[in-house]
């Protein structure tokens, strides 16, 4: 194999431990909650428990709550309760489907985030806050999306800065690789 082919491979031997990086991670996968996805829930929440592992509780946690037309209900300060548990108060939530989007920082420094959907309706179950009924948590305050919750100081969302990072350092390992190819190629007049 030449050497050009062994870069060539190693290049796309990085870049696929990279992108499949976060796929074999634990941290903030949603083991469970209540409201949890696709949940027929009674009337009348007023707090949100996710079930998500391994969780940072120093980092900035975001949780947003969108009725079906995708406008904004007042969620409170999302906090970590017993390690494994983010709760946050909500305004009670009537008869509807309602869709929870949350963002966080597992243990490890890396951010997850996803939504899920669950129904408000009569006869739906009781919802179980678990450990956060006994938390103090902050009162609902403005009602916002997650992308507005997630935006840095400079209106940027924090998923298009990382994103900008990422291929910031692609670009930059391919730009090395380029450089040493042509160095070798100007040591080996001979190699093509």
């Amino acid at each position: 194999m030449t050497k050009r082919r062994c870069g060539a491979t190693g290049v796309a031997a990085l870049l696929l431990v990279l992108a499949s990086g976060g796929a074999a991670s634990a941290h903030g996968d949603l083991t469970g909650g209540s409201p949890g996805p696709g949940d027929e829930t009674a009337p009348g929440v007023t707090t949100l428990r996710l079930d998500l592992l391994e969780v940072d509780g120093d980092a900035p946690l975001s949780v947003a709550v969108t009725d079906e037309a995708g406008d904004p209900v007042a969620v409170g300060e999302a906090q970590v309760v017993d390690s494994d548990y983010v709760c946050a108060a909500v305004e009670p939530l009537t008869d509807g489907v309602w869709t929870i989007d949350y963002a966080g920082t597992g243990v490890d420094g890396h951010r997850f985030g996803s939504r899920f959907a669950f129904e408000v309706l009569p006869g739906g179950e009781q919802a179980d806050p678990g450990p956060c009924a006994d938390a103090e948590l902050a009162a609902p305050g403005e009602a916002q999306t997650l992308a507005e919750m997630t935006e840095t100081d400079a209106g940027v969302p924090v998923w298009v800065v990382w994103t900008l990072v990422g291929l910031g350092l692609v670009s930059a390992a391919a730009v090395v690789l380029r450089v040493r190819r042509d160095r070798a190629s100007d040591a080996d007049p001979g190699r093509g």
